[in-house]
C-alpha cells in the first residue's frame, strides 16, 4: 500500500496526464448518459446505449487510475545520453 501511495504522489509524465484527462472525460460522459433517465421522467434508454455508457464509465475510470499510477523515472541512468546517439 505504501508503494501505491508513493506512486500516486510521484510526478506523472505529460503523455499520461493527457490519458488521465481523456479517461475522466470518457467516464464522465458514460456516467452522464446513465444518469439521464433519473433527470428526465419517462425516458427509457435502449439497452445498447446503456451497455456502451456502462463500459465507457468503467474504461474511462480505469484508464485514468492506471495512468495516474505511472511515474516519471528520474534516475540519471535512464536518461538518454546525447553523446552516445550523436551522428559521427
Amino acid at each position: 500500500m505504501k508503494k501505491i501511495i508513493e506512486r500516486w504522489k510521484a510526478p506523472t509524465p505529460s503523455f499520461f496526464k493527457k490519458v488521465i484527462k481523456a479517461g475522466i472525460g470518457i467516464g464522465a460522459l458514460g456516467i452522464g448518459i446513465l444518469g439521464l433517465p433519473a433527470t428526465i421522467p419517462g425516458l427509457i434508454l435502449p439497452a445498447i446505449i446503456t451497455t456502451v455508457a456502462t463500459h465507457a464509465a468503467a474504461v474511462g475510470g480505469t484508464a485514468a487510475l492506471i495512468a495516474k499510477l505511472t511515474k516519471m523515472d528520474i534516475n540519471k541512468d535512464s536518461l538518454p545520453n546525447p553523446k552516445k546517439h550523436a551522428a559521427k
